[in-house]
């Protein structure tokens, strides 16, 4: 199956440093923090400059180990990164450059550890990156700097620092009320039900109206339901077309969820900064450790495991 776009590598901001200048390795997420965390990863790339895309997503919490990056969001708004960073959730793909060498340690965040962790409604707090700590409590500071100066003198290994961050993560999450985890549980469910859910079908067993279930979807997801549809119908799309046993046939199939083949160029570089055409030939590097994409090639997108209530 071949795609075309008139100005496919234009969608790009420059040129995308090659996923094999990259080294990523991913860590289990310990048990208690599971429900919190989709993954634990240490990203490297070595490389005097970095440019790469990071699809839309829940949130992220990074420690930056060595390098400097920074953060251009759909609607065109550049940042800085800090040293401890919160990318906040994304309406759309974000472009990231880098000074190198680019060193971190990340969680990526599920909708219900957006709001265990931050307490910030995530529509409001979206295309933002913030400065983590606030979050993190008191010894987040001095365990960054410890953590910068072990890695540099090879004392201390990412897989050690995600640990270290995994219980901090772990210390600071305060659970949300049981009826907003069932929610949270059930708007899951929903959107692996199709890839084009009803919207009257979501909320139903859950005694919200429907302006509160959207209400609280845009609160933990960072999106309007009918974002949500779209936004996972293109990840998930994108997983599907770039595994290894798609044929002609499924790729066919999955081209056929979207009015016509520029729909689906305008939604993979919407939310993915990719076209479908770059996504087949080179899976982005922090596609693969921020959005864990590798989730989302089952029918069921996996949010983290969302506790029973």
């Amino acid at each position: 199956m071949t795609f075309s776009s008139g100005q496919d590598d234009q969608a790009a901001k420059g040129q995308l440093t090659s996923s094999s200048l990259i080294r990523l390795d991913h860590f289990p997420v310990p048990a208690a923090l599971a429900p919190f965390v989709v993954t634990l990863y240490h990203f490297t790339c070595d490389e005097i400059l970095l440019s790469d895309v990071v699809p839309a997503g829940v949130g992220y919490v990074m420690a930056l180990l060595s390098g400097s990056a920074k953060v251009t969001f759909a609607h065109g708004e550049s940042v800085d990164a800090p040293p401890l960073a919160l990318l906040t959730p994304t309406s759309g793909a974000a472009h990231v450059t880098a000074d190198g060498p680019f060193h971190l340690v990340g969680a990526a965040l599920s909708p219900l550890g957006w709001g265990a962790l931050t307490g910030m409604p995530a529509f409001e707090a979206r295309n933002q990156v913030l400065a983590a700590a606030s979050w993190l409590g008191d010894e987040a500071g001095p365990a960054l700097r410890r953590w910068r100066t072990g890695y540099v003198s090879a004392a201390l290994t990412g897989e050690a620092i995600c640990a270290e961050l995994a219980a901090i993560l772990t210390a600071q999450m305060k659970m949300p009320s049981p009826r907003h985890i069932s929610l949270i549980r059930e708007t899951g469910d929903w959107l692996s039900s199709s890839f084009d859910p009803e919207l009257s079908a979501l909320g139903r067993s859950t005694g919200y109206s429907v302006r509160q279930v959207e209400r609280l979807v845009k609160r933990y997801f960072g999106a309007t339901p009918r974002e949500l549809v779209r936004k996972y119908r293109a990840l998930r799309v994108a997983a599907l077309l770039q595994s290894p046993d798609c044929d002609d046939e499924r790729a066919a199939a999955l081209t056929n969820l979207f009015y016509d083949q520029s729909h689906l160029i305008r939604e993979m570089r919407h939310y993915l900064g990719r076209t479908p055409t770059r996504l087949v030939a080179e899976e982005s590097a922090l596609t693969q450790a921020m959005n864990g994409i590798d989730n989302f090639r089952h029918r069921r997108p996996s949010f983290a495991r969302i506790p029973k209530g």
